[in-house]
């Protein structure tokens, strides 16, 4: 495949360099303004085939540009307590003409934002092996109205535990809810079997089963 398109030779499409240097970066500007094409790294301007240079020493070096740059830390990424700095100056000019970023410095506190929008829980920054990675959740975050009525729930069982006569009416008064809200909550630990009525309506009374 690499060879077919080395016999084709240059165009407009199509670029050969002998190393990666700032003239890539250049030619990745002028095609991402284009049409787009493709650059061939390690071949020279005739089509022969020169290889790159890729060892120990510089895999490293390019590790070493992922990690957190200069005094950052991941207590200040979390905090939002940092001055954003350029660290290649050639890349991020590229990827800003290129329409890939939108601003400079912007991309952590846009990252937190998205998640609070969409209602996901705040992403998790950290520093692994030997790079930086971020971590996203799905899971959405309960509402507060959600989380009130989850605890009302549990307040419902706690209480029938302690005395399984109460009625509606004392159950609204112990929570502090209104009396139909305490009957939706029973219907709905009756539906999930959290909850059985023992006896009549006006003599019987509550059993909270074991699972509970």
């Amino acid at each position: 495949m690499t060879t077919q398109l080395i016999k084709y030779g240059e165009n407009q499409c199509m670029e050969f360099k002998t190393s990666f240097q700032k003239e890539v970066i250049s030619s990745v500007v002028a095609f991402a303004n284009a049409k787009g094409g493709k650059i061939l790294i390690g071949v020279s301007d005739g089509g022969d085939i020169l290889g790159t240079d890729v060892n120990k020493e510089s895999l490293q070096d390019w590790i070493n540009q992922i990690k957190l740059y200069d005094d950052l830390t991941i207590q200040k990424v979390q905090s939002g307590d940092y001055s954003s700095k350029t660290r290649n100056r050639a890349i991020a000019r590229a990827f800003k003409e290129a329409g890939i970023i939108e601003r400079y410095g912007s991309g952590i506190a846009r990252i937190k934002n998205e998640c609070k929008n969409h209602g996901v829980a705040e992403p998790t920054f950290e520093e692994f092996v030997h790079g930086f990675r971020v971590i996203l959740f799905k899971e959405k975050i309960k509402t507060t109205q959600e989380t009130k009525k989850l605890l009302t729930k549990d307040k419902i069982l706690l209480e029938l535990k302690k005395d399984a006569t109460l009625t509606r009416e004392e159950l609204a008064k112990k929570i502090w809810v209104s009396a139909n809200a305490i009957k939706q909550h029973l219907s709905k630990l009756k539906d999930a079997k959290k909850i059985k009525r023992a006896g009549s309506t006006k003599s019987g009374h509550w059993e909270v089963l074991l699972d509970s």
